[in-house]
């Protein structure tokens, strides 16, 4: 079992608080001290790769599920795996699940909607004691389950899952054509909508990021978008129907969704393969 090493991180972040953190971390109690004393309140980093690797599960900037935690089950009930064994940290907003991996296993930010893995050449903030701040004021990681001394294997399809595939990154701009927009916070938009000269490339950018995020799901997809669309600009003059937004859903789902599909009918067969 490959010892875990430190490196120091800004106070209340994940930002390392030296150059060459790779080089640089360490599991020498006399170098932490020192660090320690360098950086006051700092927060500390676990160096991932050589072995060890986080599966990092967040729930920002989904307000209408579960974030990484819909992914986490959608992808151990796919593959059938068994992911009780691993430690889990308790973070500000998700979770970390630390496994153990032979060989070589690439950093994925992100792998799937809202979950990243933090392997090969990345860092993770580390648990316990790490305190994060956040919309609530601070919190403080802590271990949950199982023990970061006795770090246990991954399940070999997980790992192979990791080593082959990879959910295109959502992307806040026009992915089905036209001019790319800047979208604000889904929250934000719900309350405001867009305005007159926004609508068109707003929706189409939206629905597009909303199809990526939820599929197959596509009735909260709906949802969210009418409620942005309450809020729009829609002058009897200038009127933009409801009826348009839902073309630009179905013409999202209709590109989208088989770009899924296949991906989760490649890891059903990894789930078939992977006794």
């Amino acid at each position: 079992m490959n010892e875990l090493r430190y490196l120091p991180l800004r106070a209340g972040t994940n930002i390392p608080a030296v150059r060459n953190w790779p080089g640089l971390a360490s599991a020498d109690p006399a170098v932490l001290e020192r660090w320690r004393e360098e950086f006051p309140r700092c927060n500390w980093g676990v160096l991932t790769g050589h072995g060890i690797g986080v599966l990092d599960i967040d729930t920002k900037g989904d307000a209408y599920g579960f974030g990484g935690f819909d992914s986490l089950i959608r992808i151990t009930e796919l593959l059938s795996l068994d992911l009780s064994n691993l430690p889990l940290v308790e973070t500000y907003s998700g979770a970390h699940l630390y496994f153990a991996y032979e060989g070589s296993l690439p950093s994925k930010v992100p792998w799937l909607p809202h979950l990243d893995v933090k392997a090969d050449g990345g860092h993770q903030v580390a648990g316990p004691g790490t305190i994060r701040d956040g919309d609530h004021g601070e919190r403080t990681y802590r271990l949950t389950r199982g023990s970061l001394n006795e770090i246990p294997l991954a399940p070999k399809a997980l790992l192979t899952a990791i080593r082959g595939w990879r959910v295109p990154a959502l992307s806040s701009g026009s992915a089905g054509g036209g001019t790319a927009v800047e979208l604000p916070k889904v929250d934000w938009l719900r309350e405001h909508g867009f305005r007159l000269g926004q609508r068109d490339n707003g929706f189409n950018a939206l629905v597009w990021k909303l199809t990526r995020t939820h599929y197959p799901h596509m009735d909260l997809v709906h949802r969210i978008s009418y409620e942005v669309w309450l809020q729009t600009d829609n002058p009897p003059g200038d009127p933009f129907p409801w009826a348009k937004v839902e073309q630009q859903i179905e013409r999202a789902k209709n590109s989208i969704g088989p770009e899924i599909e296949t991906q989760l009918n490649w890891a059903k067969r990894i789930g078939g393969d992977h006794e």
